[in-house]
């Protein structure tokens, strides 16, 4: 038998060397695209930083636009206000509906007197 190994053998521990990334040529090509790569995503972060203190400072601008601008009319009316200007119901107001009916025809009718006078 002789010393050494077979040709499967030999393809077996080839294949295992280019599968580890034993091939020297392989690996120095593997460090310089790692560089590359590297600077490309530090250039990256750089210009996002630039980019994000741009967007600060025009956040900034329109900040100080803001105060000097008048307020803007207010379209509702607070609770608050609502609740001041009305009355509370009470039970009085909730009586059947044919005395709330007749009270309110007597209220319009009230109102239209007052007006023909």
């Amino acid at each position: 038998m002789e010393k050494g190994l077979t040709e499967p053998d030999k393809e077996a521990a080839q294949h295992l060397v280019q599968l580890s990334g034993g091939n020297e040529e392989e690996e120095s090509k593997g460090l310089e695209h790692n560089d590359r790569q590297k600077k490309k995503e530090k250039e990256k972060e750089e210009e996002g930083e630039e980019i994000r203190d741009e967007i600060s400072e025009r956040g900034k601008e329109e900040e100080e636009e803001d105060e000097h601008r008048p307020r803007k009319k207010q379209r509702f009316r607070s609770l608050a206000s609502i609740y001041e200007a009305t009355k509370p119901i009470t039970n009085e107001h909730h009586g059947s509906r044919r005395s709330a009916g007749k009270e309110e025809r007597k209220k319009d009718q009230d109102i239209r007197e007052r007006r023909n006078r």
